[in-house]
């Protein structure tokens, strides 16, 4: 995802204001790659549930049943809904760095808009050099 995790601080997204608290706290390093072992790797908010996941990688089984506890999609719908950013396996990634804030949607195409802006005229510098 580019911008799934950005975006999931938005205002209009129904996620609970803690786990968007959590994901704002959180920067690019807040991760985890998970499932590898069953060539399905995920990056995960670095929680208590990755973390599980992650041990019983570690343990070399590939059997998906002792994972599917953990990485149930109910987890995860409790945790956009409690709150409770423990639970399940959700999605983040790198871009967790640009979800600084809650805001509306348009206020973060239009800081994006803003940013692409700012590059181009940089490159246009370098370009011109």
């Amino acid at each position: 995802m580019i911008l799934g995790t950005r975006m999931t601080v938005a205002e209009e997204i129904w996620a609970h204001p803690a786990y968007k608290e959590r994901l704002i706290e959180s920067n690019e390093t807040d991760t985890l790659l998970v499932l590898q072992s069953l060539r399905n790797t995920y990056r995960a908010l670095d929680n208590e549930t990755a973390r599980a996941v992650a041990g019983v990688e570690a343990t070399g089984t590939t059997d998906y049943e002792r994972f599917a506890p953990l990485v149930a999609g109910a987890l995860q719908k409790e945790a956009y809904e409690t709150g409770d950013w423990n639970k399940g396996i959700l999605s983040v990634g790198q871009s967790a760095a640009f979800a600084d804030a809650v805001q509306p949607v348009a206020a973060i195409v239009d800081q994006l808009l803003a940013e692409a802006a700012m590059a181009e005229q940089r490159l246009a510098g370098v370009a011109a050099n």
